[in-house]
């Protein structure tokens, strides 16, 4: 009897369900059974999101610390802090009055004339000329490894360099917004160059030895100091004070310093920078600091100091003699010469 009824349930067994046949086929077929995994997860992770508690309530807002509570800043930065808010308020107050009057640099140094008009340029948002470097392009120099001494060279001698670099301050006596570094006992030391540089304002940049005593100025220095409006003093450090501190560290230590000097010389002349706009207008005529009108020409002004004083001429004596009958339109005239 057992043996009849396993006899008959074998081809039940033999032959596999509906269901059993799915499951070999999702076991066959890689794709199906990824999205079977995917959506029993979906199904998991919605249920678990639906058990998490629900939160109505608005997030604390955090206390607010008094000001007497937080931490004290340190010393080093309150003062670097000053320090940054003085400089902006000094660019400030000199942008709003400058009036895109340029400034020119000249001191002993050529290649911190040339760092302190870069900083200065970079500070106003003006743009930085070089007078030795325009005069080494000229001539063809390297400007990575120029100077003055390869520049003396090429030219033939000093009093060739100082007439070349007039040249080129006389053609850039009109422009504006620029900063013009100079050469160190360069043009800058004659007196006929102030003509074209009474436009703008003229920095003397003055390096002074604290380990030496003060040596008497040069020729050059003396006309430097007479011509220039704002002095920014750099001092040279005694024994190894110097060492660590870089050119350009410097130049912007120089322009820091140049900053409040600045100012200070335009509040105690208020009237500076229409008066060299004015200048400049007017063609740079070397009628500085008292602007003549607008008709005066130094050519006639200087004729006049040495001309004698003419007169205007009198008017020519009544004649004595009778006057000359008129003749007719048609009428010829006919000299008879004595035979």
């Amino acid at each position: 009897m057992l043996l009849a009824n396993a006899s008959q349930l074998g081809p039940r067994l033999q032959q596999p369900s509906h269901a059993s046949q799915e499951g070999l086929l999702h076991l066959q077929n890689p794709v199906a059974v990824f999205k079977t995994v995917h959506a029993a997860r979906s199904r998991e992770s919605l249920a678990r999101a639906n058990r998490r508690p629900v939160h109505t309530q608005m997030a604390k807002k955090p206390d607010v610390v008094p000001a007497s509570e937080l931490p004290k800043p340190h010393p080093k930065a309150l003062k670097a802090l000053e320090k940054l808010r003085l400089q902006d308020a000094n660019t400030r107050a000199l942008l709003d009055r400058l009036g895109s009057v340029g400034f020119v640099v000249a001191g002993d140094n050529t290649e911190l004339n040339w760092l302190i008009a870069q900083q200065l340029a970079k500070r106003i948002s003006y743009f930085s000329v070089s007078t030795l470097r325009i005069l080494s392009g000229l001539h063809k120099l390297d400007l990575k490894t120029t100077s003055r001494e390869a520049l003396v060279e090429k030219l033939g001698s000093e009093q060739k360099l100082i007439e070349e670099e007039a040249k080129i301050l006389h053609g850039l006596r009109n422009e504006k917004r620029v900063v013009i570094a100079t050469i160190a006992d360069g043009a800058t030391g004659q007196h006929s160059t102030y003509r074209d540089l009474w436009g703008a304002f003229i920095i003397h940049l003055d390096m002074v030895d604290g380990t030496a005593a003060p040596k008497p100025p040069s020729p050059a220095r003396q006309v430097l100091q007479s011509n220039a409006e704002v002095k920014v003093e750099m001092k040279k450090g005694k024994g190894f004070s110097d060492t660590g501190i870089t050119t350009e560290q410097q130049a912007k230590a120089a322009v820091d310093q140049f900053m409040i000097n600045m100012v200070n010389f335009m509040n105690s002349n208020p009237n500076i920078v229409n008066k060299k706009r004015e200048y400049v207008h007017y063609g740079c005529r070397g009628d500085w600091p008292e602007i003549k009108p607008p008709e005066w020409s130094p050519v006639l002004d200087a004729l006049g100091r040495e001309a004698p004083v003419v007169l205007e001429r009198p008017p020519p004596p009544p004649s004595t003699s009778e006057p000359v009958p008129e003749q007719p339109a048609n009428s010829q005239t006919i000299d008879v010469q004595p035979s």
